[in-house]
């Protein structure tokens, strides 16, 4: 006989009772449903039931374990604990990009070619070399826009080799952009020859700040005076004679300390105040260049934006005062590196002399061009006569201002002042090292990190 304990815990398992002893039944009384407890069909089906049963409720259990997982889970809309978050700032040490001077961004492209340029000449209006350069895939020359609203002519290029001289005509200043490095073991000159301005210069007479006009009263004539730009130029020589007193033309005024925003040559020198069968012009401005290299520059030629002298009259029957001097020009380089010991000049101009009085006076001599060298630009001799004409003032260089020209004090003519010196810029990266510097005039040169 089975223990009732046995059927309980059976029962336990396949939902079974039992009567407890008595008259109404046994310890051994089947199930209520009358199912053979021990026979075939009841462990066919009771003990199936039975193991169900138990599945059930081990399904029971884990979908308690379900449901206790999901007591744990994160909320649907909970972002990864390690994600960052949606606007995260950029690393903190990340550089900055380079804005590379003077050119919006559309033309503050480099190029993807290399370029050696032998001796030649470069037109800044119709962007054409005098000689036969075929330009490589990758280098493009095209005309530009300065952040200022000023005219530019771009070079893009990778890597640039001047090593034959460059010299840079038209209105345009130059202004190259370069991928690698740039290497200038010739030259590129953009200075002015006497009323000729350089690349980006201004003629005689002309420029924000150019050099005025002489002015003349009687007999007496006295001179133009001097372009400025980065130091002023200045005045032509007096007359101080009783019957015909006059004032030279004024020297133009400079462009102030710092660091300039936009590029631009030289304003002219002031013309003589006679027209003569060949006028007596004011020098030219010296030109502007750019330079721009992603990793170097290597100057050990030279880069040149002199002003021009003032040039003298002709067939002026003996009555002539002089002209003034053009200013220097710009040039500015930009790069992380920049080394060699070229020369960057941008001296300004020597005013004319002036004619020497009277039937017999002679011709006055023009001045001196802004040099590609640390010198300065003298003004030209005053010619012969009585009284003979004054010298012109000197160029300004080396931190040297402009001179003005002699005068006189009685009736005569005069000579122009000088020109005043250009604007040198240069942006680096670290320090420039003296010992591995280009030598500059005029200086100081305005430098700057970025």
């Amino acid at each position: 006989m089975r223990h009732p304990l046995s059927l309980c815990v059976f029962g336990l398992i396949a939902a079974c009772s039992f009567t407890p002893n008595g008259a109404s039944g046994t310890i051994d009384a089947p199930p209520a449903d009358g199912a053979e407890v021990d026979g075939a069909v009841a462990d066919a089906s009771g003990d199936a039931a039975g193991t169900d049963a138990a599945a059930i409720d081990a399904a029971g259990t884990d979908a308690a374990a379900i449901d206790a997982a999901a007591i744990d889970a994160p909320p649907i809309d909970a972002p990864p604990i390690d994600a960052p978050p949606i606007d995260a700032a950029p690393p903190i040490d990340a550089a900055p990009p380079v804005v590379i001077a003077y050119l919006i961004d559309v033309d503050a492209v480099v190029g993807t070619g290399d370029l050696t340029i032998p001796t030649t000449g470069l037109n800044t209006d119709t962007l054409t070399f005098t000689s036969a350069i075929t330009l490589p895939a990758g280098v493009t020359l095209t005309a530009g826009t300065q952040t200022s609203g000023g005219a530019v002519a771009v070079l893009h290029v990778r890597n640039l080799v001047v090593s034959g001289t460059l010299s840079v005509r038209g209105s345009r200043p130059l202004a190259i952009v370069a991928g690698g490095t740039v290497s200038i073991s010739g030259g590129i000159d953009a200075g002015a020859e006497f009323a000729r301005p350089g690349g980006g210069g201004f003629g005689p007479g002309m420029g924000p700040t150019m050099g005025s006009a002489g002015a003349t009263s009687g007999s007496s004539d006295a001179g133009g005076g001097g372009g400025g730009h980065g130091t002023p130029g200045f005045r032509g020589g007096n007359v101080g004679g009783t019957g015909s007193p006059v004032n030279g033309g004024a020297g133009g005024g400079a462009i102030g300390p710092g660091i300039p925003t936009e590029l631009r040559g030289g304003s002219g020198g002031g013309d003589a105040p006679r027209s003569c069968t060949t006028p007596a012009r004011g020098g030219g401005g010296g030109g502007a260049v750019f330079i721009y290299a992603a990793t170097s520059i290597s100057i050990t030629g030279r880069v040149h934006a002199g002003g021009g002298g003032g040039t003298t009259g002709a067939g002026c029957s003996g009555s002539n005062g002089g002209s003034g001097g053009g200013a220097g020009g710009q040039i500015d380089l930009q790069s992380p590196s920049i080394t060699g010991l070229g020369l960057l000049t941008a001296n300004g101009g020597g005013g004319s002399g002036a004619e020497g009085a009277g039937g017999g006076g002679g011709p006055g001599n023009p001045g001196q061009n802004g040099a590609a060298a640390l010198t300065v630009a003298l003004g030209g001799t005053g010619g012969t006569g009585t009284p003979g004409g004054t010298s012109g003032g000197n160029g300004g260089f080396l931190g040297v201002d402009a001179t003005a020209a002699g005068d006189l004090a009685v009736n005569g003519n005069t000579g122009g002042g000088g020109g005043g010196a250009g604007v040198i810029v240069l942006r680096y990266q670290g320090s420039l090292p003296a010992s591995d510097a280009v030598m500059i005039s005029p200086t100081p040169a305005r430098r700057t990190t970025y």
